[in-house]
């Protein structure tokens, strides 16, 4: 076995480098009877490894085509080309691998295996790669905020369902309920913490705009079973009991109709 090491300095037999525009670098290294160490201490690069045997990592053994960002230890079997790519040429998004697109990665996967060999080719070839990712991660990053917007939608639209929790978010969303959790912790929030201020909008407009409604009544349109629950859980977040509260907007409410001149 022997070691690559990036980006310090590459001492390593046969082994090609071709340095390409905007800092980007195809390499080649070639190894048929034995193994190759990949050390990356990069981390403002993306790497790709292609055209290898099988690459290890430490929990898994992955094969054709693999995307990882810098700062890892990998094991390849045989040679492999790496292409590393710095990560100011990609969009603004904030990049990680789990953003790409299966679609994508199969289109990335098939202009990598295919790498001409002429430097001009290469250079549109590698240039069109950095084009399909950032075209990922702009799809990605407006489904995300679709999936969140339509999860503030569902909440809104269940909140008196008994069967309202994450899970069933996600089974209507048809999205992992880690993914689902990922988004929402993107967003500065929680599943719970999006579901309490919901029911908190849904309570203080319902009081605002008719401050004699019941308690009881209140409860059922905002998803509580009791009315103990609800005062709990608004005296949590508010500091105040819902009666408390409802005097105050009758106050003001009041305060605000003496304003008004007589015609």
């Amino acid at each position: 076995m022997f070691s690559f090491y990036w980006p310090i300095d590459i001492k390593v037999k046969n082994q090609t480098i071709i340095d390409l525009p905007f800092g980007i670098k195809l390499i080649k290294l070639d190894s048929s009877y034995s193994d190759i160490q990949l050390c990356f201490d990069d981390s403002g690069s993306i790497v790709f490894l292609f055209d290898f045997e099988c690459i290890q990592t430490s929990n898994q053994i992955r094969y054709n085509s693999f995307i990882t960002q810098a700062n890892k230890n990998l094991t390849v079997t045989g040679s492999v080309k790496v292409l590393v790519i710095p990560k100011d040429l990609i969009d603004s998004f904030e990049y990680d691998d789990r953003y790409i697109n299966e679609s994508y990665a199969s289109l990335i996967a098939s202009i990598l295996n295919g790498l001409s060999e002429e430097r001009k080719k290469v250079e549109i070839e590698t240039i069109t790669v950095i084009n399909v990712i950032n075209i990922s991660l702009y799809n990605n990053n407006n489904n995300k905020n679709n999936i969140f917007e339509k999860s503030k939608m569902l909440i809104l639209k269940n909140i008196d369902n008994p069967h309202l929790s994450l899970d069933f978010l996600a089974d209507q969303l048809c999205v992992s309920r880690r993914k689902l959790q990922y988004i929402f912790n993107e967003n500065g929030t929680s599943y719970n913490l999006l579901v309490g201020k919901i029911r908190l909008n849904i309570i203080s407009e319902n009081i605002n705009r008719n401050y004699e409604l019941s308690s009881k009544e209140l409860g059922r349109i905002s998803g509580f079973n009791s009315v103990q629950s609800l005062n709990r859980f608004f005296y949590k977040y508010c500091g105040l009991s819902i009666k408390e509260y409802k005097k105050k907007v009758k106050s003001f409410t009041l305060g605000m109709t003496n304003d008004i001149p007589m015609l």
